[in-house]
């Protein structure tokens, strides 16, 4: 029940960030298809985070940044769909920073459900 509720919060996220009533709906299926699996691929990587309590929490949250990246590099390459900026431009300052803001981001989520107790956490994390 727990891994159902955590799959559904995670679709339900997905829904509200695509916001799928405001796009055009002649999309190809296979990428509504693809968005529907990684809500409930999402929603079974938090569930079994949960499970690696002898894993340092540093570890997962560096393995996890890094494989998303190298995938997301590797399918924007495959598909041609990833503009790199000229070497100049504003663009890539930009960039680090949402990068640089984004990793901070997961470390303060991380550490913050890494030193809560479940009696602080509730429902939520599931």
């Amino acid at each position: 029940p727990k891994v159902v509720l955590c799959i559904g919060v995670c679709f339900c996220g997905l829904v509200l960030i695509v916001q799928p009533w405001n796009h055009n709906l002649s999309a190809p299926v296979w990428s509504y298809a693809s968005a529907g699996a990684a809500s409930v691929f999402a929603g079974l990587v938090y569930v079994s985070l949960k499970e690696l309590k002898n894993v340092r929490y540093h570890f997962v949250l560096n393995v996890f940044q890094l494989i998303s990246l190298v995938l997301s590099i590797g399918v924007g390459l495959a598909l041609n769909k990833l503009p790199i900026p000229a070497r100049g431009s504003p663009a890539w300052g930009y960039l680090l920073l949402v990068g640089v803001t984004a990793y901070a981001a997961e470390v303060c989520v991380t550490l913050g459900f890494a030193r809560a107790t479940p009696e602080t956490l509730g429902q939520v994390s599931v």
